[in-house]
């Protein structure tokens, strides 16, 4: 809830005015080259006008590698999936399964492949230019999944799927290689963001250098943890490695003994009594409120209990 510029609405999302940010998130969820785009558009426009947001990653690759290119495969939502992205993973000697929403050009072409598509089955054209395959896959009765791809097969194979409505259950139905592929590699920076929002900690909007401070303290966190399970080959929870973290630094600094902050039995904090009215018992106020304290019980004006409690 940043009071800044950049801050954008997107309906549908689980935190739905936020400050979006793009990022390269591996299989073992280590994330490289964060930056913040400041894109205005819509969120599902013509992908082929946001190119250049796709192409920074593949310039960082390309720069960090150097001749020894290593095998990087791009797994991109549908916003940015296009054929002239296609080419510039090709271009650039490497692979990419790319999610195509039905603005991708050319559209007379993603039409033609639905007809006459059946639920389960799909279809494939070759696209030679980026020796890739356009395959468009009709998932439910009136959802399709368009994917373009010059890694994953196009070939039939088992994937497991799930019903959600009743009776719910998982069940074992035919897909192409390429659909599987997607399903299990997909969505890495969505994984990043929530394991990085599911112990932040939550506090007001005090000023833009404090959030980004924040923020990359717990990317950093994130990161540790990441990083630890990778080098050691254990696994342990992410809150577990947190708390033993923290015990860690605490050690190293010489704390040996963690005084707890002085609590009250009941936390002060005003609650309506209404239509019950008293006094303001801060003085000089004399004013009548509904207004009771629940932990020093005084009654008090809002701004009196907020003085008394607070300070000025």
């Amino acid at each position: 809830m940043a009071d800044l510029p950049d801050r954008r609405y997107t309906p549908g999302k689980p935190a739905p005015n936020h400050i979006e940010f793009l990022c390269c998130v591996g299989s073992d969820l280590w994330v490289c080259n964060i930056y913040w785009t400041g894109d205005k558009s819509s969120k599902y426009g013509n992908p082929e006008t946001k190119l250049e947001q796709i192409e920074r990653y593949l310039d960082y690759f390309t720069k960090l590698h150097g001749r020894r290119h290593q095998p990087h495969i791009f797994y991109i939502d549908a916003r940015w999936g296009s054929v002239p992205l296609m080419d510039l993973i090709h271009k650039r000697r490497y692979y990419g399964v790319l999610s195509c929403s039905v603005s991708c050009r050319p559209q007379k072409l993603m039409t033609w492949m639905r007809e006459g598509l059946l639920k389960g089955n799909w279809w494939s054209v070759g696209y030679p230019p980026a020796k890739a395959n356009l395959i468009v896959i009709r998932t439910k009765k009136k959802t399709y999944l368009n994917l373009l791809t010059n890694y994953a097969s196009v070939a039939a194979t088992q994937m497991m799927k799930h019903k959600r409505n009743f009776p719910a259950n998982n069940y074992i139905a035919c897909a192409p290689w390429a659909q599987k592929n997607y399903n299990e590699f997909k969505c890495g920076v969505d994984k990043w963001n929530k394991a990085h929002r599911l112990y932040a900690r939550q506090s007001r909007y005090i000023a833009e250098e404090v959030m980004y401070a924040q923020f990359f303290l717990h990317a950093y966190l994130l990161q540790s943890y990441v990083y630890w399970q990778a080098t050691t080959g254990q696994t342990k929870p992410q809150l577990t490695y947190y708390k033993e973290l923290i015990h860690e630094i605490v050690t190293s600094l010489g704390w040996t003994k963690i005084v707890a902050p002085v609590t009250r039995n009941s936390p002060c904090w005003p609650v309506s009594r209404s239509p019950q009215k008293q006094k303001c018992q801060f003085p000089p106020c004399r004013n009548s409120t509904t207004l009771q304290c629940q932990g020093c019980k005084k009654w008090g004006c809002a701004e009196c209990l907020r003085r008394g409690h607070f300070g000025e």
